[in-house]
C-alpha cells in the first residue's frame, strides 16, 4: 500500500460510519429533550455533546485495536496510519461541531420564542460573548482535546506496554498529588480559568496538539505489537 489514498479511505469509511451513528443519536436526543421540555412546560438544562466527545475519545482505541494491524497487514506504514487517522479526525471533528452548533443555535432560536423549554448547555457558555465562530472554535478545541487524550493513551500503551504505561501514569498522578499536598491552590486555578476563559481554552489546544505531536513521535517508528518497544527507553523500532 504505497499510496496515501488507500489508508485514508480505510479510516474514512470506518470513521464515517461511527460518526453517522453518533450524529443520529445526538439529533434524536435533541428532538426528544425538546419535546419533553415543551410538554412538561418546565425548563430543562441539557447537554447533547456527550456522544460526540465520547466517540472522539474512544475512536483511537478502535483505530489502534483494529485499524493499525489491518493497515500494517496490507503493507501500509506507520506514518500512513498516523496521518490518515489525524486528517480524518480533524475532518469529522469539524463536521460534528457544525452539527452540534447548528442544533445549539436552533435551540436558542426556539427557546427565546418560548417554543421549547429546553436550554442546551454549550462548552462556550462561559466565554465572554456569544458568537457563532467563537462557540464553534470552543467546541472544536474541546473535541481535539478529547481525541488527543484518547490517542496519547493508546500511543503510550502500544509503544511502552502495560507496565511502563502504568508507571508513567503513576508518576504523573504522584506529581499532581505532590503539587496539591505542597500547597497547590485549586481555588486560585479555578478562579484564573473563570477570569481568563479564552486563554484557558487555547492552553487546552496547546496541550492537545502537544499530545498529538508526542503520539506521532512515538508511533512513527512504533512497534507492530503492544509493548513491542525495546527495553531501552531511547530506542525505537525502525520501519
Amino acid at each position: 500500500m504505497n499510496t496515501f489514498k488507500g489508508p485514508f479511505q480505510l479510516f474514512f469509511e470506518d470513521f464515517r460510519m461511527q460518526m453517522t451513528i453518533i450524529a443520529i443519536i445526538t439529533a434524536f436526543i435533541f428532538a426528544v429533550a425538546s419535546v419533553i421540555g415543551y410538554v412538561v412546560a418546565v425548563q430543562i438544562n441539557h447537554a447533547i455533546f456527550g456522544p460526540v466527545y465520547g466517540l472522539l475519545f474512544i475512536y483511537p482505541f478502535i483505530a489502534f485495536t483494529k485499524g493499525y494491524k489491518n493497515l500494517m497487514a496490507l503493507g501500509g506504514t506507520r506514518k500512513q496510519f498516523l496521518l490518515s487517522v489525524f486528517i480524518n479526525a480533524f475532518l469529522f471533528i469539524a463536521i460534528a461541531m457544525i452539527l452540534l452548533n447548528s442544533l445549539h443555535f436552533l435551540n436558542q432560536y426556539l427557546y427565546v420564542r418560548d417554543l421549547t423549554y429546553l436550554n442546551l448547555i454549550h462548552t462556550g457558555s462561559f466565554l465572554p460573548n456569544e458568537s457563532i465562530l467563537l462557540y464553534f472554535w470552543s467546541d472544536f478545541i474541546w473535541a481535539i482535546l478529547a481525541f488527543s487524550i484518547g490517542f496519547i493513551i493508546n500511543a503510550l500503551w502500544h509503544y511502552f506496554g502495560a507496565i511502563k504505561s502504568l508507571m508513567i501514569a503513576t508518576i504523573f498522578g504522584l506529581g499532581l498529588l505532590t503539587w496539591y499536598m505542597v500547597g497547590g491552590n485549586v481555588a486560585s486555578l479555578l478562579t484564573y480559568i473563570v477570569e481568563n476563559p479564552l486563554l484557558f481554552i487555547h492552553i487546552l489546544l496547546a496541550i492537545a496538539l502537544t499530545f498529538l505531536v508526542i503520539s506521532y513521535l512515538l508511533m512513527k517508528n512504533g512497534p507492530l505489537e503492544k509493548g513491542g518497544h525495546t527495553s531501552t527507553w531511547g530506542e525505537g523500532i525502525t520501519e
